[in-house]
């Protein structure tokens, strides 16, 4: 049961007791707390800063590699594309020496061919010359009649073929 006589000395010593350790608690523990939470937020922050650093460098790596792959495929477009003018310009110059050269053999086979011609006429217009002497020759020597000149053009055809 509750004794009146002791509440005043129990209640001085509550009040003492409960005074000393919020003292202490409030000297000593409370510092202690406030400086552990004071490093761990510290921590924190500063992790949270060099994770920030970190996350800026990635990104700044990322679009540094970005930009080599931006460039690679530019200069591979580029050293495409003058591949391909180079071939065509090597395919256009093998084609014109081609089509020079074409044209050369064809003018020497079109003289040849002319001259070939030229020599076979001269050839012809000589066995005409020379059968038409001798025809010229025969029809002297003798009194030609109808049966007699046909027969003499009729050897001088046979003589061409």
């Amino acid at each position: 049961m509750l004794n009146l006589e002791s509440l005043n000395s129990q209640l001085t010593w509550l009040i003492l007791s409960f005074g000393c350790l919020f003292f202490i608690v409030w000297r000593f523990v409370i510092p202690n707390i406030t400086s552990t939470l004071d490093e761990r937020s510290s921590k924190i922050r500063t992790d949270i800063e060099k994770a920030a650093s970190l996350r800026s460098e990635a990104e700044k790596a990322l679009a540094d590699y970005k930009k080599q792959i931006a460039s690679a495929k530019s200069e591979a477009t580029n050293i495409i594309a003058t591949a391909r003018n180079d071939a065509k310009e090597i395919a256009s110059s093998q084609l014109a020496t081609l089509e020079a050269e074409l044209n050369k053999k064809s003018d020497t086979a079109r003289k040849s061919i002319e001259q070939a011609k030229a020599k076979a006429l001269e050839e012809v217009q000589d066995e005409i010359v020379e059968m038409a002497m001798l025809a010229t020759e025969k029809i002297l020597l003798e009194t030609v009649d109808k049966k007699m000149a046909s027969k003499i053009t009729n050897d001088a055809i046979k003589n061409l073929n």
